[in-house]
């Protein structure tokens, strides 16, 4: 409990909003320091909120989901030891698909905040006949990590996509797209906004009924920066709800905040609960 305590607890003076312009940044009064405590608490509260509100959906009978929560370790920008929390719903009716994704790690090193990482995505697909091959979708996605430098970063895509699934055992998906985004950092000279691209590749394999292994990139272009983020897994199920994870993450960032690295490798293990 005290370490789950040491990873949840709020942090000061660490910023969740960009409203602290209007104060002091390095004001330690009273006032400074109860009015940014109340900000990250609400933040964060509404964070785990949206986490229950994309899992709740998949409570309902033409809903599916799962919630993780596990321990991550990283290199690069920061060595620690992190909390990990996400959850992930879908929603299929006939040719339609609605996906929700929410996650958040949140690293400490040497009890200071190295990461916090938040990451909410929301896509639409809509299959263009009954084989299921080829589809058309709009993906959303909200990021924020503000000890590497990112106060936020919103991206809006649409685009073609196609499936190939061999047999009952394997897919892959893969996803073209353009759109527009904005990126917020608190360095301004950083800030950025324009159209970018977008390339998603997923691909899946069952082993046998219990070990599934899972590949997935994202890669997004815009003219300031290229973006990437690369994740595998290997997941045996323990029940038939209950499973153990084993992920490696990379991200990449062409341009990262100053003093800071271009990678960052991260490994966690998980439990995840499928509803």
């Amino acid at each position: 409990m005290a370490t789950l305590w040491r990873h949840l607890k709020p942090t000061h003076p660490i910023p969740s909003i960009r409203s602290d312009i209007y104060l002091n940044r390095s004001g330690n009064s009273p006032y400074n320091f109860a009015f940014r405590f109340r900000r990250e608490f609400i933040m964060k509260k509404s964070f785990l909120a949206t986490l229950l509100a994309i899992t709740a959906p998949a409570l309902h009978a033409q809903w599916a989901g799962n919630a993780e929560l596990g321990y991550s370790e990283s290199s690069g920008n920061s060595s620690a030891e992190a909390l990990y929390l996400a959850a992930e719903a879908t929603h299929t009716v006939d040719l339609n698909i609605l996906k929700l994704i929410g996650r958040a790690d949140r690293q400490r090193t040497d009890k200071t905040l190295s990461k916090e990482l938040y990451h909410l995505e929301g896509q639409f697909s809509h299959f263009l006949s009954a084989q299921r091959k080829s589809y058309v979708y709009a993906n959303g996605l909200y990021e924020q990590d503000e000890p590497s430098g990112l106060v936020s970063r919103y991206n809006l895509t649409v685009g073609p996509g196609w499936r190939w699934a061999p047999n009952e055992r394997s897919a892959i998906d893969l996803e073209l797209g353009a759109g527009w985004h904005n990126d917020d950092y608190k360095d301004n000279s950083r800030d950025a906004d324009g159209w970018m691209g977008r390339l998603y590749l997923k691909g899946s394999y069952a082993f046998n009924e219990a070990v599934k292994g899972t590949a997935e990139t994202t890669e997004r272009h815009d003219a300031e920066r290229r973006l990437n983020t690369t994740r595998l897994g290997l997941e045996s199920a323990l029940n038939a709800h209950l499973s153990l994870s084993a992920q490696y993450e990379y991200r990449y960032n062409s341009k990262p905040e100053a003093g800071k690295r271009s990678e960052d490798n991260l490994t966690r293990i998980t439990f995840k609960y499928t509803f």
